[in-house]
């Protein structure tokens, strides 16, 4: 059972290059019909409303959101209890946590097999119908063409006090999350996506909510992704 989870470990290593390697493959190999649809893809800094924004998104477009849910689909494919898919939600598992629960007689997930079923899911989901995807990797996982990247970010201090309000947190105590749950993501997606964090580079749209509100950065979003839809229509036509 040892084996079995320390080799869990190298197939997440190799995925991480199998990721890498698709993130490009509209770039490489030319436009995929699969994907003749158009999709979102948010990341964030924690306590910039990406949940917010994204239903916002999502309502005014009257397309598909996808955040949590992801848990859920994944879930239904394995067949096992979300909660077991959730503890890998964004966040690494150290390794001996992982040997252990492979030793133990109950129902497990192992980290390599949450992302790669994350991943053919979100491959699966974008290529069926408009969507807005939250983090997890989405914005290295959908086809450079027909994929909206958009980053959100914010001064730490205004996350902070964010997280406060949602979370009726202290400041101490809030500003303890904002710190785990950032350091969680850029493990997670260093170790899958190769990305050393958010990079300006990376997005098409980069937005500060501490300057705008949800509303106005939904609005933003939007009316980039009509413009852009505009624009391949013309190129199409």
């Amino acid at each position: 059972m040892l084996e079995a989870a320390l080799g869990s470990r190298a197939a997440a290593a190799l995925l991480a290059g199998e990721v890498k390697q698709m993130s490009h493959i509209s770039t490489e190999s030319g436009p995929r019909k699969a994907f003749d649809v158009m999709n979102v893809a948010l990341s964030r800094e924690t306590g910039t409303h990406a949940s917010q924004i994204a239903a916002l998104v999502g309502q005014q477009l009257g397309w598909n959101v996808y955040d949590h849910e992801l848990n859920q689909h994944i879930a239904d494919d394995l067949h096992v209890d979300a909660s077991l898919v959730a503890q890998h939600d964004e966040r690494r598992i150290p390794w001996l946590q992982e040997a252990v629960s492979a030793m133990a007689a109950v129902p497990t997930v192992r980290e390599s097999q949450y992302v790669r079923h994350l991943v053919d899911k979100i491959l699966e989901l974008g290529a069926q119908a408009h969507g807005v995807f939250v983090g997890r990797g989405a914005s290295w996982i959908l086809p450079l063409d027909k994929t909206l990247r958009v980053g959100l970010m914010a001064p730490l201090e205004h996350r902070i006090h964010v997280i406060m309000r949602e979370r009726e947190l202290n400041y101490h105590d809030a500003a303890l999350l904002v710190e785990e749950l950032d350091r969680q993501r850029a493990r997670f997606a260093k170790a899958h996506f190769c990305s050393e964090g958010i990079d300006l580079h990376s997005y098409d749209v980069v937005l500060n909510t501490s300057r705008l509100s949800a509303g106005h950065c939904a609005d933003l979003i939007v009316s980039t992704v009509r413009d852009r839809a505009a624009q391949m229509e013309k190129l199409g036509s």
